[in-house]
């Protein structure tokens, strides 16, 4: 599966984008609980607008809904979505489920760009995200000048059973921090 992330950046690039920051504050999530790390590469202005680049490979009901319901998180923060907007926001996230329960192995892994794991939940244990372990790197791609704008690299435990409320959550958190360095902020 190939998606923009990976035509921008390559394996290595994604790898690097997770572990790039610089400083500043972090403030808490009420649904995952961890850190994020950020890094602005250029000015960017002070009301922010971007388009998302996270059109659910297979379009579910979840799907959709956690991407509207990430929308909404970002443009509470103060960051508006606008699909002719020529920063471009995308991300890959990883989700680790907790260990299967009455075992010590862990559930299987999967790795997405975009919010399709939602319609997926029903393989975690117990048919939620609650404790698992979820990683995203968050690139915003500046189309006119063809360079990364701000890249975010965030690691949680998942604290909530709500994935939509999850959604918002990372939406509003990434909107908070958007155009900001945060070096190792908790939350």
């Amino acid at each position: 599966m190939r998606h923009t992330i990976f035509r921008h950046l390559g394996r290595a690039g994604l790898i690097l984008a997770g572990l790039v920051a610089a400083s500043g504050p972090a403030v808490a999530m009420r649904s995952c609980r961890g850190a994020l790390d950020t890094s602005t590469m250029v000015v960017l202005p002070r009301h922010l607008a971007v388009s998302l680049q996270l059109q659910p490979v297979t379009h579910t009901a979840q799907a959709d809904q956690a991407v509207a319901a990430f929308a909404s998180g970002l443009e509470a923060a103060g960051v508006s979505v606008d699909p002719q907007s020529t920063l471009r926001l995308s991300m890959a996230l990883s989700i680790y489920p907790p260990t299967i329960p009455g075992t010590n192995q862990p559930a299987s892994t999967g790795n997405f760009s975009d919010f399709h794991w939602m319609g997926t939940t029903a393989s975690l244990p117990g048919g939620s995200p609650l404790g698992a372990k979820l990683d995203a790197a968050v690139l915003v791609l500046d189309s006119v000048g063809a360079q990364f704008a701000w890249i975010a690299s965030i690691s949680c435990t998942v604290e909530t059973d709500d994935g939509l409320a999850l959604a918002r959550d990372i939406g509003y958190r990434v909107g908070q921090a958007m155009g900001r360095n945060i070096d190792q902020g908790t939350f």
